[in-house]
């Protein structure tokens, strides 16, 4: 497969992971997700952290990885930059969990770990695809 295949597939697990993120956000059960004190995606997902400028950020994502499965298919040169956002974005949440809120939520680390196989697919690291 190649490179622009790959950020699609992603792309579609992203859209799964973000819309069920969007859907704890506004649902009050979250127990798939709170495994246990560690992995409490309630906890994450009460925190200040959830919103940016009063938006959900698993709205931002969702929104985000609908975006890059758009270019993916008509402009795929964009892709590495809106990923590269993504995935800053994405750390800065990341860091949030591991130092502020001290709880993670696997969901979230999820997205994480798509958002950052996009870029480094976008951008062709290590030629890991071609």
């Amino acid at each position: 497969m190649n490179r622009k295949t790959w950020v699609i597939i992603l792309c579609v697990i992203g859209v799964l992971v973000a819309g069920y993120l969007s859907y704890m956000f506004y649902s009050d059960n979250h127990s798939i997700c709170d495994i246990n004190e560690t992995f409490d995606c309630t906890s994450v997902h009460q925190s200040d952290y959830a919103l940016f400028l009063g938006i959900p950020v698993a709205i931002l994502g969702l929104v985000g990885y609908i975006l890059i499965l758009v270019f993916a298919m008509w402009k795929f040169d964009l892709v590495k930059w809106i990923s590269l956002f993504g995935t800053l974005f994405s750390l800065r949440l990341t860091w949030a969990e591991f130092f502020v809120i001290n709880k993670f939520c696997i969901f979230c680390i999820i997205s994480q770990v798509i958002i950052m196989a996009i870029f480094l697919i976008s951008v062709k690291w290590k030629k890991y695809l071609r």
